[in-house]
């Protein structure tokens, strides 16, 4: 459940949905990838654009409430 306040103070409540996904086999390649040099399941590129996106999402989001 995803609650929160829009910049009128007005209260919101939306059922996100997740993705079902299979969350044992991210780990297990972690795994395999720091202890027996396997490759990353997750790309060096891939994690730093994730980190762009939730950067602009917080810069957004402040700039909502400014």
């Amino acid at each position: 459940m995803l609650i929160w306040y829009d910049k009128n103070d007005t209260y919101h409540e939306e059922k996100v949905v997740s993705v079902d996904g299979n969350y044992a086999q991210f780990y297990e390649a972690i795994y395999e990838s720091l202890v027996n040099g396997a490759e990353p399941l997750v790309k060096e590129w891939q994690t730093i654009e994730l980190m762009h996106q939730l950067e602009a999402a917080c810069e957004s989001l402040e700039q909502q409430f400014d």
